[in-house]
């Protein structure tokens, strides 16, 4: 974290708990929405929010809320008293920021994805909330940074990068979009994402040359317990998860460090 381009920017400005906190809610929900674990994005934004506020809150006040302490309310009395603070303050923390926060909790709230009703938490969603966390993370560098002007606006880009699907579905077929993507590691992707194939599906979605080769690499991953092969299918294991999951974190930080 210490190495990380947006800690060393924003810790020049804010408690290092609530810098922290921050970060590794945005890096956690990241990695939820690479997954489309929708609920589990959920619950990250949750926590983003309330880190915000805290943020906000010592932005505008110089004091905030304890992390011991629970938040209250999110609510017009809160987005009121931000707004009403002096006007030396840029109105991207008296007005942006709190109203872009405000509609987050109620789309996190009213769309399933933490109470249940008859919405499903869905990608449409995730990608709004994501898109807004994105644009608090990349104005509070902008208002923030001590870099030159060219990498500020490098970082800010990085930020706000557009995530691209790792696994595309066309035609019935699946297919990976890094093709820096070893076949152990494609293999690993699409069950994590299907749960269960066949060898066959995986043999056909990874487009390797070679049968005798990719059933060896199959063998190999079950002897890791990366995955149980029975009867012909392929069933991802926790380690295999693990795995995967370990590869999509990583990506969602690296970009990001110096």
């Amino acid at each position: 974290m210490k190495n990380n381009v947006i800690y060393n920017i924003l810790i020049r400005k804010y408690p290092q708990e609530i810098v922290e906190n921050l970060l590794e809610n945005y890096f956690a929900a990241l990695n939820e929405f690479r997954k489309e674990n929708w609920k589990y994005f959920g619950n990250e934004v949750g926590q983003f929010i309330e880190d915000c506020e805290r943020l906000i809150d010592f932005q505008l006040t110089n004091r905030y809320i304890p992390f011991s302490k629970k938040l209250p309310i999110f609510d017009s009395n809160i987005l009121l008293k931000w707004e009403n603070c002096s006007s030396s303050f840029d109105e991207t923390y008296r007005l942006l920021i709190p109203r872009i926060l405000f509609s987050m909790n109620c789309i996190r709230n009213k769309r399933g994805m933490i109470h249940k009703n008859h919405i499903v938490p869905n990608k449409m969603d995730a990608i709004l909330l994501l898109n807004n966390m994105k644009w608090i993370i990349a104005e509070l560098i902008r208002l923030n940074s001590n870099l030159s002007f060219d990498d500020t606006n490098d970082t800010i880009n990085l930020v706000v990068e557009k995530e691209i699907d790792i696994i595309w579905e066309i035609d019935g077929k699946s297919r990976i979009l890094r093709k820096s993507k070893s076949c152990k590691d494609q293999v690993l992707f699409f069950l994590y994402k299907y749960q269960k194939l066949s060898t066959e599906n995986l043999f056909e979605y990874t487009e390797y040359s070679n049968k005798t080769r990719f059933n060896q690499i199959i063998k190999s991953l079950h002897k890791d317990r990366l995955l149980e092969l029975s009867n012909g299918e392929c069933t991802i294991s926790p380690i295999g998860v693990d795995y995967v999951e370990k590869i999509v974190k990583n990506e969602a930080k690296k970009k990001y460090i110096n």
